[in-house]
């Protein structure tokens, strides 16, 4: 039987390897700013708990670890209230199939549909077929759990690379959910549930025993909320196949790695059927700091949830005069807004850039994600701009092509420029070679950037680029 069950593991390692050929997942890069870097995903530390997964069939769930399949917590008492479709919440049901649940437990993992049944209000950051019971090797600790942490004003649950039943030694999921009560400043804009996803950490979507195989292909995982009357629920989508593809809320077909990295932001405190369009946010900072007179480039995305739902994109600012946002739609429900904003001669201090999504319901609701724009002199930054005479560039602006010049005699040997947007992002890096050398960088978005010269591992100097 150990033979059989190694070269089942063995078969399913190489057709995962084929398969991450041609699904490769793109990696995230994540952005950093004053605050560090931006990722909603917490690092699992001491203070969490293991969800104490008592309440179900499964009477071998013992501590400390509560292995088991089908079980959930008992209720957890909340202390904050949770609004949710216009009923207020103060306990919580933590389920083992990447769920919790407010009016009952929720046990198994069926077909994966919503609406669901009468008194079935839950929210899925990804209901599948988990089975954290060990196979073959006992696990680290931290793995195949669920864990959580309370707070004051918001919960915070993590399902830490769980697995499905029954080959799940080799790739695992890792996600969190966390619900406050509207007004805790970690989900902004007075949103109240935010979904988060391991960058590469989501790796199965189908369990053997719900039709999959080798964490594919199966009854599909879904991502989403329901109220539990039969009729309102809202659906991100349901995955089914490894990839990156996403073709929409009403798909099956949707590729698992789409969600790798990404942060979902919901507000389900409502009182009729229609949940606000759904904010998406793959790990950027939504706070920068900002120079006088300079600008700043930002992409919001926002998902319509709801059958017939469609969204108009606004910006708005109290401070700032000058912002442009170009707006786009496509056939997933996906909306987008490509955000400029210039401080010009705004106050020093923080400012807020607020970015709406206005739905076509009766009553209207709206999503509002909130930038928080830092402006400042940068006195520091300017004298390298002005006072540097190690090297030099012109035209700036310019529309993309620029000349790159070693002054007063610098040598080339050993010398590297390297451009990087607004976010701190590397876009372009090139050796140069003689004294003067030019830098293509036209197929980038128009706006600011930084050039950057390094003789070694030392830098040499900064100097602002505008791309017209």
């Amino acid at each position: 039987m150990q033979k059989l069950r190694h070269l089942l593991n063995m078969k399913k390692v190489i057709i995962l390897f084929f398969i991450g050929l041609v699904f490769i997942p793109l990696k995230v890069f994540s952005q950093e700013d004053s605050d560090g870097i931006c990722n909603c995903y917490l690092p699992l530390d001491t203070t969490f708990k293991v969800v104490p997964m008592t309440l179900g069939a499964d009477t071998n769930a013992k501590a400390p670890n509560y292995y088991n399949d089908i079980n959930t917590s008992q209720a957890i008492r909340l202390p904050f209230n949770f609004c949710f479709y216009g009923t207020s919440y103060d306990t919580v049901y933590i389920g083992n199939k990447g769920i919790i649940s407010f009016i009952k437990p929720i046990f198994n993992f069926t077909n994966g549909n919503l609406p669901a049944g009468h008194d079935t209000a839950m929210i899925a950051p990804f209901w599948s077929d988990i089975d954290d019971i060990p196979f073959g090797t006992i696990p680290p600790a931290i793995h195949r759990l669920i864990w959580y942490k309370m707070y004051p004003t918001r919960l915070v649950v993590m399902w830490n690379t769980v697995g499905y039943y029954t080959f799940d030694d080799d790739v695992y999921n890792s996600f969190q959910l966390t619900i406050t009560n509207g007004s805790d400043p970690t989900i902004p804009g007075g949103n109240n549930v935010q979904f988060c996803y391991q960058p590469g950490g989501m790796g199965w979507t189908s369990a053997d025993s719900s039709g999959g195989s080798m964490g594919f292909n199966g009854v599909p995982a879904t991502v989403g909320v329901n109220k539990g009357d039969k009729i309102s629920y809202a659906v991100i989508s349901r995955f089914k196949l490894p990839g990156l593809t996403y073709y929409g809320p009403t798909s099956a077909i949707n590729g698992l790695y789409w969600l790798n990295g990404k942060s979902l932001i919901l507000n389900t405190c409502i009182t009729d059927k229609n949940i606000p369009p759904v904010i998406i946010n793959s790990n950027q900072c939504d706070t920068f700091n900002l120079c006088r007179f300079d600008s700043l480039q930002y992409t919001a995305t926002f998902l319509c949830a709801e059958q017939g739902q469609r969204a108009t994109l606004s910006v708005t600012s109290d401070t700032f005069n000058n912002i442009r946002i170009d707006t786009s739609s496509s056939a997933n429900s996906i909306y987008t807004a490509n955000i400029t904003v210039n401080s010009g001669s705004a106050p020093l201090g923080y400012h807020n850039v607020n970015i709406k999504a206005t739905d076509n319901s009766t009553p209207p609701q709206t999503s509002t994600y909130t930038l928080v724009i830092n402006v400042g002199v940068c006195t520091g930054i300017d004298e390298v701009y002005n006072n540097d005479n190690k090297f030099s560039i012109y035209p700036n602006a310019n529309p993309g092509r620029f000349i790159v010049q070693l002054d007063n005699g610098q040598s080339p040997e050993n010398t590297e420029a390297m451009v990087y947007d607004v976010l701190g992002k590397l876009v372009y890096a090139t050796k140069l070679n003689k004294s003067k050398t030019e830098i293509d960088i036209s197929s980038r978005a128009k706006g600011m950037y930084f050039l950057k010269i390094y003789e070694g591992s030392l830098q040499m100097g900064v100097k602002k680029i505008v791309i017209q």
